[in-house]
């Protein structure tokens, strides 16, 4: 009431504290926005200088290949002896085979269940897919998820195995890379002559760059040690294994790298006598080069240092073996590895799976988390952080009793039961989370082939045949529109994987047109047969494809600018080497003379043109005003909402930090944070379920008008339909510890360890009391004192966002829990209350240390007040108490504190439920 009433002191005051409030986070998100930006500004600037070293590398094999025919190098590939073509793709089966060992390590020294055929099948698919497409860290680290994921590998160890792969391929790449530059840096330095950039830089810098990654190398194996140690700069931390897996993980990689040299060592004609160490130290020196440029496959560096470093090897032969070493590399397991990544999803959808059978959370909704789990269900496995945010490897939680443990295994025969009839909806819900994505990926993909064809010199006798029907300026003006709408396809691509309604009319009007300007453009009807199922498929699914939005956020962001800026250059370069026997004059610009080599220049000069209205597009932004934090009628609005809510986090709203989004009847709201471009929802809509889906609609939209992405944050396992129906994929992070307080009691036999806490308190002199609200303001000063000690003594600082922080005005809104000693307040907790006394939590609770007059320490004082609650709040008529995602802040090893969080096994708790939070 008292917010509400602007006669009021009180309100006055909080108002005051709420404009504060929206003032610092104006002031805060433009330093987010300076920061954002300085970040933004030197991605950029890296990236931009990768792609001037791939177009000078790509100058440089165009200078390479301007003297060589395109048939001189297919007469070279195809002379390579079968025998020989088979022993190298023997090699290449053995090196992936043995790469599976980075896994394999990985898994054991994590001590994950897995087999080593699990292992290797998932280690072989993931690399072949990664090596082809690029970003491994994101690209095989999506298989490895995807596979362990099935296994029922918890969450925090595959994203573990997937950093220690990534850990090791990095630090074995490293090693060779240091011993390559500290043995022999003259080789580099004659490598990199060719490129301006580097031609003026010294063999000693080389060589003095190879001395301090080897002693950095030897510095962090000495560091990690016996068991492994995290290594910290200021805000980053690295988390080193052991020193016997750093050097095992060492090992795989140096002999990966000797087998990937041997395979063009082997692929070299016999003709050329050249030693296996040559191509071994120019292999290790041109994927260096390729590093050092950072463009992404090395692709042009790698091909012009190799040419470079081997001057035996005549340049015609040494490229048709490097291409031909990319496609039985590359090309090969990359084709084996979707074909393979295809039959396993075929495998997994029959039901023949563990998968199905054990219910993953991943694919498939569990039991509701409103539904008690009886005492002898199972819940699934939980990857905890503690409330600090911090990744909880041995951190204690409240035990309750031992009726329930929260472990990785199956559900139950009544949770399973109640989802059966779940499976219905499973490919639905499968098809929103991949078709998106494999549309936009064949629409980019026929963006490029529309590209591509046109730079190509066209079929002599499609060419006849059209002239004789067709006017050549028509043909020659489909040539340009074909150009413009394969370039607009690539980047309208973006939007279909975001599933915008715009995005898609736009795109089927396009294929609609290219598909008439495909066919009058040379009878291309290859292409249009792809661009037709394209439509087709599109019209099909036109209902994935529901997201309201601008085109605003298909704005130029770094991977589209690499992306097009590397396809661009080479499709230039291409283009200029097929037509390099082609005289150049002004007139091809304006002759309609059906030139194929005016056709490719009008062609590009369009694709220029557009590329520079892109770039242009994207440059210009508008900049809105971010959503401001709520008024004190918002949060006064926002009160009459929780009075009804069940759940006890619609509380957090009042803290004040966040942004609130109500629905349009005002029954409903959304708490969120802007951070840069991150959109993130805290917690499900509060409020009336029957507007859970418009208004994440509603944020859905208000997020992508200003180019955000969004993230909703612990989010109920009930709702995760709604999430997927909106193209989300969930990821569970945790399980949150629910006591029943209807069941909860201190009598009995099983429950005399409660007892025994309570008056073991008592005995100590310990005094249990509720403050009223109305009454918070007179203990407040004392509350700070303990709080002040509490953050000093656990070096801390406050939070904010999913927690609670010490604010007057906040811990004014509730009662507050506190134990006295002596009359003095030692510790407190505030009470979140849910509407209809469904659920009862705490947010703050801190303590400080005391001891009694013989000098002893009071121990198990957040046991006493704990104990307290669970009887106050069943006194009261709550029916559960929420413990909140484990492990509690403030938890130290007390008496209740006996179960474990760590990376495998999640808190063993009695007369509680588990429910799942993602």
């Amino acid at each position: 009431n008292h917010i509400s009433d602007p006669t009021n002191n009180a309100n006055h005051n909080y108002k005051n504290s709420i404009d504060s409030n929206n003032a610092n986070y104006n002031a805060n998100n433009n330093k987010d926005d300076e920061n954002n930006q300085t970040s933004f500004n030197w991605r950029w600037i890296f990236a931009l200088i990768a792609i001037a070293i791939f177009g000078l590398a790509s100058k440089s094999l165009y200078d390479m290949l301007h003297s060589i025919s395109l048939m001189q190098m297919k007469s070279i590939i195809g002379s390579t002896a079968p025998l020989t073509l088979f022993k190298a793709l023997v090699v290449v089966g053995f090196a992936y085979s043995f790469i599976s060992l980075y896994d394999w390590i990985a898994v054991r020294y994590l001590k994950a269940n897995l087999s080593y055929p699990k292992v290797f099948n998932t280690s072989v698919t993931a690399f072949a897919i990664g090596n082809s497409v690029g970003v491994s860290l994101l690209s095989a680290g999506a298989v490895r998820y995807r596979y362990y994921g099935q296994e029922e590998v918890p969450t925090d160890k595959i994203a573990n195995i997937i950093l220690l792969v990534s850990l090791a391929f990095t630090f074995g790449m490293m090693t060779v890379i240091g011993f390559s530059l500290a043995i022999n840096p003259h080789m580099l330095s004659q490598l990199l002559t060719n490129l301006p950039l580097f031609s003026a830089v010294s063999p000693i810098v080389f060589r003095i760059m190879g001395v301090v990654i080897l002693s950095i190398i030897t510095a962090l194996i000495v560091y990690a040690g016996k068991f492994g140690r995290v290594f910290k700069i200021k805000q980053w931390q690295l988390h080193l294994p052991p020193a016997t897996v750093l050097i095992k993980l060492g090992c795989v990689t140096v002999i990966d790298f000797a087998l990937m040299a041997y395979i063009i060592h082997l692929l070299l004609p016999a003709s050329i006598h050249i030693s296996y160490l040559e191509v071994f130290s120019a292999y290790v020196q041109s994927v260096t080069a390729s590093i050092i440029s950072s463009v992404p496959g090395g692709l042009g560096v790698f091909e012009v240092t190799m040419v470079a470093s081997l001057p035996k090897v005549d340049k015609t032969t040494l490229l048709s073996i490097l291409f031909l070493y990319r496609i039985l590399y590359y090309l090969v397991p990359f084709i084996l590895g979707i074909i393979s990544f295809l039959i396993h999803e075929a495998f997994i959808r029959s039901g023949k799976s563990a998968f199905y059978r054990h219910l993953n959370p991943l694919t498939i909704a569990r039991k509701t988390s409103h539904d008690k789990v009886p005492s002898n269900t199972t819940a699934l496995n939980t990857t905890a952080q503690n409330a600090n945010g911090q990744p909880n490897n041995l951190t204690k939680i409240s035990k309750i009793s031992a009726d329930t443990t929260l472990s990785n295994t199956a559900l139950s025969k009544q949770a399973t039961s109640k989802l059966t009839t779940s499976k219905i909806a499973i490919p639905k819900i499968m098809a929103r989370d991949w078709v998106p994505q494999a549309m936009s990926l064949v629409v980019m993909i026929t963006g490029m082939l529309m590209l591509i064809v046109s730079i190509l010199p066209p079929d002599n006798s499609r060419k006849l045949l059209l002239n004789e029907f067709i006017p050549l300026p028509i043909i020659e003006a489909s040539y340009l529109l074909n150009t413009l709408i394969g370039f607009v396809l690539i980047v309208l691509a973006r939007g279909l994987y975001q599933r915008l309604n715009g995005a898609w009319l736009i795109t089927m009007w396009l294929l609609g047109i290219s598909i008439v300007t495909l066919l009058v453009k040379h009878l291309e009807y290859e292409i249009a047969t792809v661009t037709i199922l394209a439509f087709c498929i599109l019209y099909l699914k036109r209902d994935l494809f529901n997201r309201q939005s601008t085109l605003t956020s298909l704005r130029l962001n770094i991977h589209t600018l690499m992306l097009l800026s590397i396809f661009l250059i080479s499709l230039f370069w291409v283009g200029m080497y097929i037509h390099r026997h082609e005289p150049y004059n002004s007139d091809l610009w304006w002759n309609t003379t059906g030139d194929n080599g005016a056709l490719f220049l009008r062609s590009y000069a369009v694709l220029v043109i557009a590329s520079i209205c892109y770039v242009l597009f994207s440059l210009i932004r508008f900049k809105k005003p971010l959503p401001r934090l709520p008024t004190a009628e918002d949060l006064a609005k926002a009160k009459k909402v929780i009075e009804n809510s069940k759940y006890s986090v619609s509380n957090l709203s009042l803290l004040a930090d966040k942004q609130l989004l109500f629905s349009d009847s005002g029954n409903s709201f959304i708490m969120y944070q802007v951070h840069g471009r991150s959109w993130i929802m805290m917690s499900d809509p509060i409020g009336d379920d029957n507007e859970i889906d418009a208004l994440i609609k509603k944020f859905i939209e208000l997020s992508q008008d200003y180019g955000g992405s969004i993230v909703f944050y612990e989010v109920r396992d009930e709702n995760r339909f709604i999430y997927n129906k909106h193209g989300f994929q969930l990821l569970k992070i945790g399980e949150e510890a629910i006591v029943d307080l209807d069941d909860f009691g201190l009598q009995g036999r099983k429950n005399s360890k409660y007892r025994q806490i309570m008056s073991r308190g008592e005995k100590d002199g310990l005094k249990y009391e509720v403050i009223a609200k109305s009454d918070v303001a007179t203990i407040l000063p004392a509350l700070k004192e303990i709080s002040d000690i509490w953050l000093k003594e656990k070096g801390s600082i406050e939070k904010g966002f999913s927690l609670g922080y010490f604010d007057e005005d906040y811990l004014k809104n509730f009662d507050c829990a506190v134990v006295k000693y002596e009359n003095n307040i030692i510790a407190f907790a505030n009470l979140w209350q849910s509407g209809l006394k469904h659920e009862l939590s705490i947010d703050l609770m801190r303590y400080k240390t005391i001891y009694n007059n013989e000098g002893k320490e009071i121990k198990n004082v957040m046991d006493f007040l704990f104990v307290n609650l669970f009887v106050w709040g069943k006194e009261q008529g709550f029916h559960d108490f929420n413990l909140g995602m484990a492990p509690f802040t403030g938890f130290d090893n007390t008496d209740l504190g006996e179960a474990e969080f760590n990376k495998t096994q999640s808190a063993t708790v009695s007369q509680t439920t588990g429910k799942p939070v993602t």
